[in-house]
């Protein structure tokens, strides 16, 4: 029968998958990416073998940018975040590993 797993359950997700690939699906089986920004989960939904094509989508519910409207947590999970000068980094000092003895 049909089958729907949870493949990522976090705090806030934002993006979504380039492409999408599922090994070892029948050709008479359809399958479903679910990104719902709602409920910030992942879900791959399997439709039932002999009643597809060998489908494969990518579905999103809600909208991507609701986890700005929680301030505390937009900074939490953007916090030193961002595009930042590619400086070179500072002379490390020489440190003296002999021992006097």
């Amino acid at each position: 029968g049909a089958m729907e797993k949870t493949l990522i359950d976090v705090d806030e997700i934002i993006g979504s998958f380039e492409s999408l690939e599922v090994l070892g699906l029948g050709a008479n089986q359809d399958a479903s990416l679910i990104i719902n920004y709602e409920a910030d989960t992942v879900m791959l939904s399997l439709g039932e073998a002999g009643k597809g094509t060998g489908a494969v989508t990518l579905r999103t519910e809600g909208d991507e940018s609701d986890a700005e409207g929680n301030a505390d947590l937009w900074a939490a999970l953007t916090n030193g975040h961002g595009i930042y000068p590619d400086d070179p980094p500072a002379d490390i000092p020489v440190e003296d590993d002999t021992v006097d003895i």
